[in-house]
């Protein structure tokens, strides 16, 4: 079969050797719309975290969040998308072997309308890169793909999450903004000497030709040298460098006494909220997210956190 050569808009397909043709997606702004039925979560990892009763109690609170991103003008209701929650319990090796408060994650999706012709039919999008992840009793995604700089018995120690800012008298970072009622810190500093051990410990195992690098430089160290802040760097060398070294952040690790051990497992103790990154959505759906975390009643949103 011959291919055809065609001048078209829009997306090419190739299936065997005929070239097929993908009308572009015009969006539809106007187009009142809904939120969906909530999608079932994946708990296939939910029994690590929770009990079954300790299931049937958590999931309906996390879903309660949803009320108030429901209240705010730019969702109630929706216009030119459609909105999907969905309420699940994950959560990192780290806060599974910590045993706190259960972690877990609201995620709504958004979907936008569109047509490929004028007097073409009106569809919601079958997939959408728009999103607004709530992460309830965890701080953990706090921390960036390439963060984690070491482990120990301890747990992860990971690059400081990079503050951008307040929103609603919260702290935001890069990767989410951090509701929370509790007057301790997340993060506690970690002192050069656990980090080097943990350094030297993968070496042993991972590149012998380093160890006796680090087994010097923690040899080297004075008392108090020990006990100061660790810092670190990513490249080829991820290991201790100087606090004035270009790209240096301060190393730390989640502080267990952020969360409170006297409240119970289901309750929600703090909420991060992130939204998803905007670089390949349409011009429209680029205004959904900053609306979103506009309008938020972020006073609201920490009313239903447990004290």
């Amino acid at each position: 079969m011959r291919r055809m050569g065609l001048r078209f808009c829009g997306t090419l397909w190739l299936v065997g050797s005929v070239i097929l043709l993908a009308a572009p997606q015009e969006p539809v702004a106007t187009q009142p719309g809904l939120w969906r039925e909530w999608a079932a979560p994946d708990m296939s990892f939910a029994s690590r975290f929770a009990t079954p009763a300790e299931q049937q109690v958590f999931v309906p609170a996390l879903r309660a969040v949803a009320d108030t991103f429901r209240q705010i003008k730019a969702l109630n209701p929706p216009v030119g998308f459609e909105v999907r929650p969905q309420a699940g319990i994950r959560g990192s090796i780290d806060e599974e072997r910590r045993h706190g408060p259960i972690p877990g994650q609201l995620f709504l999706q958004f979907f936008a309308f569109h047509r490929t012709c004028p007097t073409c039919p009106i569809k919601a999008s079958g997939e959408s890169e728009v999103f607004v992840m709530v992460t309830a009793n965890s701080v953990d995604t706090l921390y960036g793909d390439q963060d984690t700089v070491v482990s120990d018995q301890a747990g992860a120690m990971y690059l400081e999450p990079v503050r951008s800012g307040e929103r609603g008298g919260f702290p935001e970072y890069e990767r989410g903004l951090l509701v929370s009622r509790s007057a301790v810190p997340p993060f506690v500093p970690v002192s050069r000497e656990r980090m080097l051990r943990a350094i030297i410990a993968r070496a042993a195992k991972q590149s012998p030709d380093r160890l006796a690098f680090f087994e010097k430089e923690l040899a080297d160290l004075k008392a108090s040298e020990r006990a100061a802040q660790a810092w670190a760097g990513q490249g080829d060398y991820f290991g201790p460098v100087d606090p004035g070294d270009a790209g240096a952040r301060r190393v730390v690790a989640t502080n267990p006494a952020f969360f409170s051990a006297a409240l119970p497992r289901t309750a929600i103790q703090s909420l991060v909220v992130r939204s998803s990154s905007t670089e390949l959505t349409g011009a429209y759906m680029k205004g959904i997210e900053p609306a979103v975390l506009a309008m938020l009643d972020w006073k609201a949103l920490a009313a239903l956190l447990a004290k």
